[in-house]
């Protein structure tokens, strides 16, 4: 696998771990997430486990209004996290395959990048989903 694959896939793991956090969930996946992030023989102990285990916590703490930024902050972290050891251990792509499962995660979904020109004065719709255009100006 390549390093943007193994980025995608860190990605995804980390959104259904942080999602998994937020929940009830996490007594499901804690002991898989135990397995993917330590970084020892002895996982179930790995500092990288209780350091998700206090996010958890910070993250109850704080009030809903703040919350959000707080997840996207430490959904990147996980990323990074996760990204260090599927790299050093790629047999624990299929860990993060198992909380993506138990978490009801869909599939990674990859980067999209749009470029579009416009000539002749033309122009340029672009979304990121579904879009209709209704009428035509003159």
């Amino acid at each position: 696998m390549d390093s943007t694959q193994w980025m995608e896939v860190a990605q995804a793991g980390a959104t259904a771990l942080v999602a998994a956090m937020a929940t009830d969930a996490w007594t499901t996946v804690r002991s898989t997430a135990a397995r993917l992030v330590g970084a020892n023989t002895d996982e179930r102990s790995a500092p990288e486990l209780t350091w998700l285990e206090e996010r958890r916590h910070d993250l109850a703490a704080l009030p809903a209004d703040d919350r959000a930024v707080a997840v996207a902050a430490l959904r990147e972290q996980v990323a990074g996290v996760l990204l260090a050891r599927l790299i050093d251990h790629p047999e624990r792509a299929e860990l993060v395959e198992r909380i993506i499962a138990a978490t009801g995660s869909a599939t990674p979904v990859t980067a999209v990048t749009q470029h579009a020109t416009a000539d002749r004065g033309g122009r340029v719709f672009q979304a990121g989903r579904d879009a209709t255009f209704l009428g035509r100006e003159p």
